[in-house]
């Protein structure tokens, strides 16, 4: 009994350390402020603060969020995803605000409240067809080292029993360069999975432009980012198209909270119930994807 106990202890003690230990609903209302983390991507589906008009749909919901609890919103930038789960996060910061694709692994290290459906999109170059996971053998799929893709690609071709082969990539000038030491030639059988290094410094449309380079030949992006700028951006609409979910099942994108912080959690829960009876959350998913929230979610129901 006193070995689980202390085993008990020391994965508690753990969980506290990876994620630091949050506020909570009352401390953040008796401050008036509400610490937000979030990424400066210059991207209109994260945060865009040079952008006035159109800062960013999860800058603006975190936004809405603060309202609803009148308090002042403190903005805190992270340079990377991976920031999110660095050791004391939740000193720092209340909430992330972020496109976080909720996983198993994730709701281990903190609370993800879902704010909206989503699944892992595959697209290539116009004139490319990709209708079924047999369809990648010969090609070249991007995805980016700690990204959720890397894994779930994996998992779907390993129960579908295709073969693959995984080659590091850095990307230099208008090129992916492959890194020798891991380099495996890829026959027309497998599909080589192009994997980008979690050093890379990410940014906005990185994807989408290997792809129309050609330097890979399909890309996967979460539908949420990807309705996003396909239907604002008139240069993916002439060179990018959709090919087919992943997965079957659709998921969901989260904002993240200290598992210390649950009332906190519960009340942001309250609020998008509030917003999307209301018609807030259309209203902003529109002003950022030009269609009604509803359509995106027949479309989602629609490719599976």
């Amino acid at each position: 009994m006193l070995r689980i106990s202390a085993t008990f202890c020391t994965i508690l003690l753990l969980s506290v350390c990876v994620v630091g230990v949050g506020r909570d609903l009352l401390d953040i209302l008796g401050t008036k402020e509400l610490r937000v983390g979030i990424r400066n991507i210059s991207s209109e589906v994260v945060y865009f603060p040079k952008n006035e008009n159109r800062p960013g749909f999860c800058f603006e919901l975190a936004k809405d969020f603060a309202g609803y609890l009148h308090v002042k919103m403190k903005i805190v930038e992270f340079d990377n995803l991976y920031s999110y789960f660095d050791d004391g996060v939740f000193d720092k910061v209340d909430i992330i605000a972020d496109v976080l694709t909720i996983t198993d692994a994730r709701k281990k290290v903190m609370n993800l409240v879902p704010f909206v459906e989503n699944g892992e999109i595959l697209f290539g170059r116009t004139g490319e067809s990709v209708s079924k996971l047999e369809d990648l053998k010969g090609k070249r799929v991007l995805v980016l080292e700690g990204f959720v893709f890397f894994n779930l690609l994996k998992t779907e071709l390993d129960n579908a029993k295709i073969g693959y082969v995984v080659n590091m990539v850095y990307p230099t000038d208008n090129d992916l360069k492959y890194l020798n030491d891991n380099y495996t030639k890829a026959s027309k059988n497998v599909v080589e999975i192009l994997l980008v290094s979690k050093d890379f410094e990410y940014y906005d449309y990185f994807d989408y432009v290997q792809v129309i380079q050609k330097n890979a030949d399909v890309g996967i992006v979460d539908t949420f980012s990807f309705a996003q700028k396909y239907f604002n951006t008139l240069f993916l609409k002439q060179n990018i198209v959709p090919l087919m979910l992943l997965r079957k099942d659709v998921g969901y994108l989260g904002f993240g909270f200290s598992k210390s912080s649950p009332l906190l959690a519960k009340e942001f829960e309250r609020f998008l119930t509030y917003a999307k009876s209301f018609g807030i959350f259309n209203t902003l998913f529109k002003k950022y994807m030009t269609i009604d929230y509803s359509d995106y979610l027949n479309g989602i129901k629609n490719e599976k």
